[in-house]
């Protein structure tokens, strides 16, 4: 390998049952990630910006849509 500028890559997807009509938000989250990284952030800053913009969203099953359950005495999520 040279010693060329690497090119960043941010994929994310909003799960294997997400509807076509709901790609924007893995597409913002994406955009947000790589804004993160232009702006001299880390890979870790990137991530956590991108997960936090899809938990913010209730369409996918992670945080504000999630569907946690106790049961057992135990926090799972469903």
């Amino acid at each position: 390998m040279g010693g060329g500028k690497a090119i960043p890559c941010v994929v994310a997807h909003g799960g294997a049952g997400s509807a076509a009509a709901d790609a924007d938000a893995p597409r913002e989250a994406c955009r947000l990630a790589l804004a993160a990284l232009a702006a001299g952030g880390t890979a870790l800053e990137a991530v956590l910006r991108a997960a936090a913009h899809l938990e913010d969203d209730p369409r996918f099953n992670a945080g504000t849509g999630s569907a946690p359950s106790i049961a057992a005495g135990r926090l799972s999520y469903l």
